[in-house]
């Protein structure tokens, strides 16, 4: 196996653990089960907190949240910077970071244009299960993947291994929704 970037993705241990990883998530997305409750309270009460402190909370959820999504599409741009020299390389990093950080500066010039961003609501709740097909897809073709890595019958496995996961996870869901009360959107 090679030792170069996305070397991981050859690992047969890896990718049958991105699958599961991603089956999860999927569910997640689709409303199966919620995660992330107690992080979220987390990062409400350091959030809340007034002046820089509040602005540099706000900064690292945001951040720490995005990574999942932006992670894909920065990872050349970061493979890039690391063989640039000194200087460049910080360059291209405050390129990155003032474009991540553009529309919190967007919004701070132009405090009307809040207006015009969607109210919170019900249609959150369908955006965020509508989501969860393209990470169901992304599941799908690790699966794929995963056929000219591994022998036919451990091939099986990882199949019945998946719905597994998805059993568990509906479990879980159905453990949620009988010992917590979930607060309603809107």
């Amino acid at each position: 196996m090679g030792r170069g970037w996305g070397a991981q993705l050859q690992s047969d241990w890896f990718m049958f653990a991105m699958c599961h990883i991603f089956l999860m998530m999927s569910m997640n997305m689709a409303g199966v089960f919620e995660v992330g409750t107690g992080v979220a309270g987390a990062g409400q009460s350091l959030t809340g907190r007034e002046g820089l402190k509040r602005s540099f909370f706000t900064g690292l959820l945001a951040t720490l949240t995005s990574t999942p999504c932006s992670a894909p599409f920065l990872g050349t741009a970061l493979a890039y910077a690391l063989s640039l020299p000194p200087l460049l390389s910080l360059g291209v990093f405050t390129l990155m970071g003032l474009g991540f950080s553009f529309p919190y500066l967007a919004l701070s010039l132009f405090p009307s244009w809040l207006k015009r961003l969607p109210k919170p609501g019900p249609w959150m709740d369908t955006f965020r299960q509508a989501m969860a097909f393209p990470l169901f897809a992304t599941t799908a073709y690790l699966f794929w993947t995963m056929e000219a890595m591994m022998e036919e019958w451990h091939f099986l496995m990882l199949l019945f291994g998946l719905v597994l996961t998805a059993m568990a996870c509906w479990f879980y869901g159905k453990y949620q929704r009988s010992h917590f009360k979930r607060p309603r959107a809107g």
